[in-house]
């Protein structure tokens, strides 16, 4: 997880975002990501793949930070990759992607 994550970070992550989040930390050693995570008060549950398997179990591009969608139907959805600056960044970028699903 990048320092580019802070704005997802603190009180205003659990009361603004109503759909589950999870981070997932890649190609860092878990102490490390552990005290970044820290550093950022970060909100949200994250977890660590080191060795990037997720990263390749869903296609993602070989760039980060990268952000999927998972729709209630199960289906995974890539958003372009970019760096969120704020919790409406997100917001938005959340509710696009659940509305493409339905089209």
């Amino acid at each position: 997880m990048s320092r580019a994550g802070s704005a997802l970070s603190g009180a205003e992550v659990r009361t603004t975002i109503t759909v589950p989040m999870i981070g997932v930390d890649v190609q860092d050693r878990p102490a490390d990501a552990l005290s970044v995570l820290a550093e950022l008060g970060v909100a949200f549950p994250s977890v660590t793949d080191p060795d990037g398997a997720l990263q390749r179990a869903l296609n993602g591009p070989r760039v980060l930070p990268l952000s999927f969608v998972v729709r209630p139907d199960g289906s995974v959805q890539l958003v372009p990759p970019r760096v969120f600056r704020s919790v409406e960044e997100v917001r938005q970028a959340v509710a696009e992607h659940l509305r493409a699903g339905h089209g």
